[in-house]
C-alpha cells in the first residue's frame, strides 16, 4: 500500500513539472528572444544615381545636349529616365526642351532668339527597376550674344552730318541701337536692317557731296537694296526702308543732303540690278 502511494506522488510530480515546460514553451517571447530567433531580412535596396553631362558654354541661336548616360544603379538596372527644365522667370516661347526619343538617355536643348541672359535648372530623375529614384539638379546659364556687342549711345546722336559710329561698322551708333529694338528677337531682320543704314548712310554722304560718282554708286546701292528686300527676305521693303530714312534723316542737315540726292538724281534711269543673300545683311560683330 505504500509503495502504490509513493508510486502515485512521484506520477503527479512528473505530469506537473511536464506541464510547466508546456507553459513555457506558449509563454510569449521577449524581444531580445525573438531577435535571436528571427531570421534576418536582406538590406534595403540600394537607390540609383543620377548624373549628366553639360556643355561648358550654353548661348542662344544654338543646340545642345545633356548625356545622362553616366547614371548608375549598383544593385540593378535603370529603367527610365526622366527630365525637366525650370526656366524660372523667363516666359517666352524661344527655348525648347525636350528628352530624345530615340535616346532615352539624354536630352536636347534648342534656344534660340533672347534679350537677356537665362539661368535655368534641368533636373534628371532616374528610376530603377526596385523602383528606388535618384535626382541630380544643375543651374545653366543660356547666354544672350548681341546687346553687348552694341555701341554706347551717343552723348549727341544728331551732332554732325554722319553722327558717331565708335565701333566703325559702317552704321550710325544710334542708329545700331534703333535696329536692335525694333527686332530685339531676329538677329536675320537686324542684319537686313544693318545693311540697308549703311546704304543710307552713303546716301547722305553723296547727297552732301555733290558728286556724281558718289550720287551713281549710292544710286547702285539702292537697287540692290531693293532686290534684297524682293528676293532674300520676308520683310516688307517699302515699310522698313521708310523706318531706316526717318532714323537716317532726322536732322535738318541730313534731310537737306538726302533732298539734294534726289535732286541730283532726278531724271535718271534706275536700272536693275542683282544681289546675293550675303550681300543683303551686315552681321554685327
Amino acid at each position: 500500500m505504500k509503495k502504490t502511494a509513493i508510486a502515485m506522488m512521484i506520477s503527479s510530480l512528473l505530469l506537473s513539472a511536464c506541464d510547466d515546460l508546456k507553459s513555457e514553451d506558449n509563454a510569449p517571447k521577449s524581444a531580445l528572444e525573438n531577435a535571436l530567433i528571427t531570421p534576418q531580412t536582406s538590406p534595403d535596396k540600394i537607390a540609383p544615381i543620377a548624373s549628366f553631362t553639360l556643355a561648358n558654354d550654353i548661348t542662344e541661336r544654338a543646340e545642345f545636349y545633356f548625356d545622362g548616360s553616366a547614371s548608375s544603379d549598383s544593385d540593378g538596372a535603370i529603367s527610365t529616365y526622366n527630365w525637366t527644365i525650370d526656366l524660372g522667370r523667363y516666359n517666352g516661347d524661344n527655348i525648347y526642351f525636350s528628352q530624345n526619343s530615340q535616346k532615352k538617355t539624354s536630352a536636347t536643348l534648342t534656344a534660340g532668339e533672347l534679350t537677356e541672359d537665362i539661368t535655368a535648372t534641368i533636373t534628371l530623375t532616374v528610376t530603377d527597376n526596385d523602383n528606388s529614384t535618384g535626382q541630380i539638379s544643375k543651374t545653366i546659364i543660356i547666354r544672350e550674344l548681341d546687346v553687348a556687342l552694341l555701341p554706347p549711345m551717343p552723348a549727341n546722336p544728331k551732332s554732325g552730318l554722319t553722327g558717331t559710329d565708335a565701333d566703325g561698322d559702317g552704321v550710325r551708333d544710334d542708329l545700331e541701337i534703333a535696329i536692335y529694338n525694333l527686332y530685339p528677337l531676329s538677329k536675320d531682320n537686324r542684319e537686313v536692317l544693318r545693311n540697308t543704314a549703311v546704304v543710307y548712310q552713303d546716301v547722305l554722304i553723296a547727297g552732301d557731296s555733290l558728286d556724281d560718282l558718289d550720287d551713281g554708286d549710292a544710286s547702285e546701292k539702292i537697287a540692290k537694296l531693293a532686290a534684297c528686300y524682293n528676293l532674300h527676305t520676308e520683310l516688307n521693303g517699302l515699310q522698313e526702308v521708310a523706318k531706316i530714312r526717318a532714323l537716317t534723316f532726322n536732322t535738318q542737315e541730313r534731310l537737306a543732303a538726302y533732298e539734294k540726292f534726289k535732286v541730283g538724281r532726278n531724271g535718271t534711269a534706275q536700272r536693275t540690278v542683282e544681289a546675293t543673300f550675303d550681300e543683303c545683311r551686315l552681321p554685327q560683330h
